[in-house]
């Protein structure tokens, strides 16, 4: 499995894909788990504001907790000269 952070919350589930984001793809998937427990419909473009929402819930969390986040290869290795 790729190195995700996932956030639920009441029907919804959140995942944020990091390699996708650095890599500049769609890093969101958003599914509605109560229509769709497979996770087959990818609902993010479909309800922004509930992305939205729940990105700002998940980005409060990971501050909250300190969660070591991935890190680019090139950053590690500037870090260590």
């Amino acid at each position: 499995m790729k190195p995700a952070s996932a956030l639920r919350k009441g029907k919804y589930k959140l995942i944020e894909w990091h390699e996708d984001f650095l890599n500049e793809k769609p890093a969101w998937e958003l599914y509605d788990l109560e229509s769709d427990p497979g996770e087959k419909k990818d609902l993010s473009e479909e309800l922004p504001e509930i992305l939205d929402e729940l990105r700002k819930e998940l980005y409060h969390w990971r501050n909250e907790v300190v969660a070591q986040m991935p890190r680019l290869l090139y950053e590690i290795n500037q870090n260590l000269n």
